[in-house]
């Protein structure tokens, strides 16, 4: 099963929809679930932010990619 969780506005409740439908699932017995928040933006290195959130529901390790715009002159937090 797949399900993928959308929403084009801040603060509507993505995350939280996320968190519990994970939990639940792996609550519910055998299921083994992956939470990922592929993109997120203004979380300080270290912070867990909302996919640090999703991953503790889902039982497993956050899963972070840094991405880098170095073509705007964009580089993520923390880097030069």
């Amino acid at each position: 099963m797949r399900v993928v969780i959308l929403g084009t506005g801040t603060d509507v409740g993505k995350t939280y929809v996320t968190a519990c439908l994970a939990r639940g699932l792996r609550m519910r017995g055998g299921h083994s679930v992956l939470a990922l928040k592929p993109v997120e933006s203004g979380v300080e290195r270290g912070m867990t932010g909302d996919a640090g959130i999703i991953a503790a529901a889902a039982a497993h390790p956050r899963c972070v990619f840094a991405l880098a715009f170095s073509h705007c002159g964009i580089a993520p937090s923390g880097s030069s």
